[in-house]
């Protein structure tokens, strides 16, 4: 099991430091309590090596950090994917323990152990790995999560019928290429002004380029990196497939707030405090806060509509919506589930 630090050695190493200390050298005591606080952590947390228990079973070691509390999450924060680079390739086991914020994570990384624990049913449970990672990184509240696991599989059901099978899957691939056919023509419309610019534009920081050929002619070129334009582009076509136009005029940074939510889903996942100073956290968290508002609007407007009553001039036509989302939309509604806690937000970001 790893091992936490000793509560009482901070409070010792701060009081011997402090009765030695005076006024004049403050900033040197504290930077010495500090120093001192760091190197014992480090040192009692080498002390959690993987053990044998009396089952036979192995725990798993815990990376040595310094610093109580946070554990290796300065580290994470500086460089995720360097971070975990390294203790993969220093770990002799194939699995390690880290620190975040006083929780500990199992982090395994060799192939055959991997598949190892997904081949145990109880240990890889897929509906509470569904529940994990919607508290976890959409935020549902874990109080839910009881009224959640009665349906989660019919929700699931409704994807698979709607989106994976005939007739749902031709009629999106029809309305797919009949969008692409009637916006590939201005892909780029080589324009500065981004009011006049495709959303697709907009979001991929398309610059225009302006220049005179040999004859006097305006000569027009578009910067722009193709990775991002593209995933823009497809992802401006498909969204109203989905969720229907209105969704995305009512809601034109959906696209921006989806790819600030997928950069934090590493640190979210990891369960880093909402807390800790980390500015890709706080993007995809203001991002995840922005895609829960909108669906649950797009939810109280569909109620509103089913009931007969003004959903509000943004939300007039609701005849394109997928029947995939239909179908989810009707699940939550009889089982009475309030709007604000219809969480939809994982197929828009899907």
């Amino acid at each position: 099991m790893p091992t936490t630090a000793w509560p009482g050695y901070s409070a010792f190493v701060g009081s011997y430091v402090s009765t030695n200390a005076t006024p004049s050298n403050t900033a040197t005591t504290v930077l010495v309590t500090v120093a001192l606080v760091a190197l014992a952590t480090r040192l009692l947390s080498s002390y959690s090596k993987s053990q044998r228990g009396k089952d036979g079973t192995w725990s798993v070691g815990m990376v040595p950090y310094w610093f109580p509390i946070l554990g290796h999450i300065p580290a994470f924060a500086i460089s995720q994917d360097g971070f975990l680079r390294k203790l993969r390739d220093s770990s002799a086991h194939g699995i390690f323990a880290v620190n975040f914020g006083g929780s500990t994570h199992n982090l395994a990384h060799s192939p055959s152990i991997v598949k190892g624990i997904f081949a145990q049913r109880s240990a890889a449970d897929t509906e509470e790995i569904a529940l994990f990672i919607l508290n976890r990184f959409f935020g549902m509240p874990r109080s839910f999560n009881n009224k959640v696991r009665g349906i989660l599989e019919d929700l699931t059901q409704c994807l698979s019928k709607f989106l994976m099978r005939e007739p749902g899957l031709g009629k999106m691939l029809t309305g797919a290429v009949a969008a692409m056919d009637e916006h590939i023509p201005n892909f780029i419309t080589f324009t500065s002004r981004p009011i006049d610019q495709n959303l697709w534009e907009r979001a991929s920081d398309v610059d225009v380029l302006r220049g005179l050929k040999d004859n006097g002619e305006v000569d027009l070129a578009a910067e722009a990196n193709l990775f991002p334009l593209l995933r823009n582009f497809i992802g401006t076509l498909a969204t109203p497939l989905l969720m229907g136009q209105d969704f995305m005029d009512n809601y034109p940074e959906v696209l921006q707030d989806i790819w600030d939510l997928d950069y934090g889903l590493m640190y979210l996942i990891a369960g880093i405090p909402r807390w800790f100073p980390i500015p890709t956290v706080q993007r995809a968290l203001r991002a995840r806060n922005r895609l829960n508002r909108k669906v649950t609007e797009f939810h109280r407007a569909m109620d509103l509509a089913e009931d007969g009553g003004d959903p509000g001039s943004g939300w007039r036509d609701f005849s394109d919506v997928s029947d995939a989302m239909k179908a989810r939309y009707r699940l939550w509604r009889d089982n009475k589930i309030p709007p604000h806690l219809r969480f939809d937000v994982p197929i828009v970001w899907a």
